[in-house]
């Protein structure tokens, strides 16, 4: 057992619960509000279709999106686009071959700014996963990434909220934009 682990274990109560740190020894998670990244930066759209959630409302709202954004270059987007199996399972070599397909276009172009936008009915540990691994594979320092993650609002808040945070908190990229649609209104007021 190595040290950091060996200290980990020692932290924790009998009663399950975590003891306080006794030391502030990596930064906090700072939040705050910031105008949204729009134009063309390079736009990948991820998630699941299937029977609930079709092509025809994937295409509406990735066009709804790519007007909210100001995404005029259509060459900038990219789709990873999984269907899903009447049984609920992926093609998980089909979408494995999606996946670096565009990390090798996004790779080509070396860009600092990425805006990934979930589409689909569900966020999935399997998306989840395809996620983290795809910025890990964007090839330029993390103190030079931005990432916007667009959600429309389908899967648990706090699902993204967590996932955000551990970008953060490791330092997976230096700027993270987290924009949720569901939480504004048809005007773009937040509710």
């Amino acid at each position: 057992m190595d040290l950091r682990n060996l200290l980990a274990s020692l932290q924790e109560k009998p009663d399950g619960h975590s003891c306080i740190p006794t030391a502030l020894a990596d930064p906090l998670l700072e939040m705050k509000t910031a105008h949204a990244i729009v134009g063309d930066i390079p736009t990948i759209f991820l998630g699941m279709v299937d029977e609930k959630y079709t092509v025809e409302e994937w295409n509406d709202h990735k066009d709804q999106i790519v007007q909210l954004f100001s995404i005029t270059d259509h060459k900038c987007i990219g789709e990873i686009k999984v269907q899903t199996r009447k049984t609920g399972s992926l093609n998980a070599q089909l979408f494995g071959q999606e996946m670096s397909r565009i990390i090798t276009e996004v790779n080509n172009q070396k860009p600092t700014a990425l805006r990934i936008v979930s589409l689909g009915p569900r966020w999935s540990p399997v998306l989840s996963d395809a996620l983290l691994t795809f910025i890990r594979a964007w090839q330029i320092p993390p103190n030079q990434k931005t990432l916007q993650l667009i959600t429309l609002g389908e899967s648990a808040d706090s699902y993204f909220l967590s996932f955000c945070k551990d970008i953060c908190l490791k330092r997976t990229c230096a700027i993270l934009q987290f924009y949720n649609a569901h939480d504004y209104d048809v005007f773009g007021t937040i509710k």
